[in-house]
């Protein structure tokens, strides 16, 4: 899988769908810069969806606004994908994936993300949000409508299938680089993006 950066405008559908992941790892409290790569911030957002729990307006001053550029810019591109053909093939990674050693080492710390505690960073940072969009021309609608219509493929029963080798449905680049990550991986950050927008948009945040 490529690495991605964070703080750039045209950045890839990885960074959300390794957005959740990111969250728990454990490490350093130190504020990294804000175009650090995104798996050198893992450490770094584990301490902000911790301080998220306690004070999600204060966690929210810490997030600058190119991580929130890059979140919205991800989204859209994931939303405007379009299928591969059927015959696409799902690629295994090389791990180790930034901190993660192994597929499990991922699914731990996939786990370990608190829900509630991002949905309510989100939240938080939600009127920084709007100003975002509306410096790309878009509306705060129109963003949360493209994160919702990501987190939606993300969740998709087909990117599942496709990670058990069960289907040779088409799907999207994201899906399938989602699906590559393997079974356990798929399957547990599909729980965790699910409970996300369910704390934010309700439980039929998806239909």
């Amino acid at each position: 899988m490529g690495r991605t950066r964070l703080g750039v405008r045209s950045a890839g559908p990885t960074a959300l769908a390794l957005l959740m992941a990111l969250a728990a790892a454990a490490g350093s409290p130190a504020r990294p810069p804000p175009d650090a790569d995104l798996t050198a911030l893992a450490p770094y957002l584990s301490q902000l969806v911790r301080l998220a729990a306690v004070d999600p307006n204060l966690a929210a001053t810490l997030v600058p606004d190119v991580w929130i550029d890059s979140l919205t810019d991800a989204a859209l591109a994931v939303e405007a994908e379009t299928v591969e053909t059927a015959s696409s093939r799902v690629a295994a990674p090389r791990w180790p994936i930034g901190p993660w050693a192994s597929p499990a080492s991922m699914v731990k710390t996939i786990e370990g993300v608190d829900p509630r505690a991002v949905a309510a960073l989100y939240r938080a940072i939600a009127p920084r949000v709007s100003q975002r969009c509306r410096a790309r021309g878009a509306s705060l609608a129109i963003c949360e409508r493209a994160m919702r219509s990501a987190g939606s493929r993300l969740c998709a029963r087909s990117v599942l299938d496709r990670a058990n080798g069960r289907s040779s449905e088409a799907i999207t680049p994201t899906q399938r680089q989602l699906a590559g990550l393997g079974p356990a991986v798929v399957s547990a950050l599909r729980g965790r993006i699910h409970s996300v927008g369910s704390g934010l948009w309700g439980p039929a945040w998806r239909d």
